[in-house]
């Protein structure tokens, strides 16, 4: 069984407030938040905000960028891309390791 190295897009989702996180985001591409917006935008506390976003940066499904003390988050589009392109993958049933697996063999 391979090893993932990075947080798997289920791994990141796994809960509402960051499969809210990462919707938000994306509809609102190229745009960066503060903290604070971000969680007025979906409405939860900051505090929630800073244990759910932790897990999507960690992941890179969302980009931080410290400006000071503040922190300003961003979808990552590519991230995002790679892991929609292994979905597709996987729903057609080819390797979705684009290096190729070495447990697959013809």
């Amino acid at each position: 069984m391979e090893e993932l190295d990075e947080l798997s897009l289920f791994q990141v989702t796994g809960t509402k407030t960051r499969a809210e996180l990462l919707d938000f985001l994306s509809k609102n591409p190229g745009k960066t938040f503060y903290g604070t917006e971000l969680a007025k935008n979906i409405d939860i506390a900051p505090a929630v905000l800073s244990r759910a976003i932790l897990k999507l940066v960690e992941g890179g499904y969302v980009d931080c960028k410290n400006i000071g003390a503040m922190k300003f988050y961003s979808i990552n589009p590519k991230k995002i891309e790679e892991e929609a392109q292994k979905l597709i993958a996987l729903t057609r049933g080819e390797n979705a390791d684009p290096a190729g697996s070495k447990n697959n063999k013809p």
